[in-house]
């Protein structure tokens, strides 16, 4: 059993049309997989996104322990709801959804740095969750120093950075050369470029390299 988790530089970067893509192209290669998006802020549906994806007959409640209304930071949501996000039930749930699932593909909320606590934030979810991670990141312009920092900090708790992915790519001059420049300074062998798409959830990312290294 094993898991990844899609993560990203900030809000909005694409990490459910990467999430989404990922499950689509694992379950076309005959992969039982089961999703999860640990807290959603904000009363959005990438939780159902990442559950249609998979074709999941899990519960939503397990898919998704935590759903706040206010779209700011799950921290803050939940103080503003007063309710409590407890750890461990996420783990619960983690654990229940890898135990009859080959791969588990988790979303994160935000980026790595985000409280969910007061003492813990979105890396340390994942370093609790023992899995490795996928950065998602813009293709434009700053990509740079959002990636790099990103990838220093996962690295820094000892959280294993299989590929980064720079979404919404338009060609433009800024973006040529930060997949190489992102690669030489994180060491990061596999690095991927997607361009923006009109369906981004019916979109399917190739990640036969990253199978092939980590599943």
């Amino acid at each position: 059993m094993t898991g990844v988790f899609v993560t990203g530089t900030g809000t909005d970067v694409g990490k459910t049309v990467v999430a989404t893509a990922i499950v689509k192209s694992l379950v076309a290669e005959g992969i039982d997989v089961g999703v999860m998006k640990p807290v959603e802020t904000g009363g959005g549906d990438d939780a159902q996104k990442l559950q249609h994806a998979a074709s999941s007959t899990d519960s939503i409640d397990l898919v998704c322990p935590y759903r706040l209304k206010h779209a700011l930071a799950p921290m803050i949501a939940a103080e503003l709801e007063n309710t409590t996000l407890n750890i461990q039930k996420i783990i619960d749930c983690y654990n229940r959804l890898s135990s009859h699932h080959e791969v588990v593909v988790v979303e994160g909320a935000g980026g790595v740095a985000v409280p969910i606590t007061q003492e813990l934030l979105i890396s340390d979810l994942i370093a609790m969750l023992h899995i490795p991670s996928i950065v998602v990141g813009r293709a434009g312009l700053g990509t740079i120093n959002h990636t790099v920092l990103t990838v220093e900090h996962l690295q820094h708790k000892n959280i294993r950075v299989i590929a980064i992915v720079l979404d919404g790519s338009k060609g433009d001059e800024a973006e040529i050369d930060n997949p190489r420049v992102i690669q030489q300074m994180t060491t990061i062998e596999h690095i991927y470029t997607i361009p923006q798409v009109i369906d981004p959830f019916n979109h399917f990312f190739d990640l036969e390299r990253i199978e092939k290294n980590n599943y």
